[in-house]
């Protein structure tokens, strides 16, 4: 049986397309939480428990691939290892929003991690 993400890393092309879709979703992600925090029009919390929502997805999806990325990449190892506690301390990040409906440092620690990922898996 075939792994499709073991064969996407094998493909030099698709791990390059990998990497600027990387990129973009993350592109996407920032600007959302930018529109949480300046427009005053949105509610507020419903948006961003909706954006939470989708940042929980998306780290979910990395966390499956990252096994692949170790077995065809050892050098990584450290980078993911990284790369998973953060996705942990995002995740409580989230639940303290969740309990609390403080926002406070998420676009910051954020923008960090987003950018760690992308200088480490998305410019192969």
């Amino acid at each position: 049986m075939t792994d499709p993400i073991r064969d996407l890393l094998l493909d030099p092309e698709r791990l390059k397309a990998l990497g600027a879709q990387l990129k973009r979703h993350h592109a996407e992600l920032r600007a959302e939480l930018v529109a949480l925090r300046t427009d005053p029009g949105r509610d507020l919390m419903s948006h961003c428990l909706t954006f939470c929502g989708h940042l929980r997805e998306h780290h979910t999806n990395e966390d499956r691939a990252f096994g692949a990325f170790e077995a065809q990449f050892p050098a990584l190892v450290p980078v993911i290892a990284r790369l998973r506690d953060e996705h942990r301390a995002i995740a409580g990040t989230i639940a303290e929003i969740e309990r609390t409906g403080v926002t406070d440092g998420l676009l910051e620690r954020l923008d960090a991690h987003f950018a760690y990922e992308e200088q480490h898996l998305a410019s192969w």
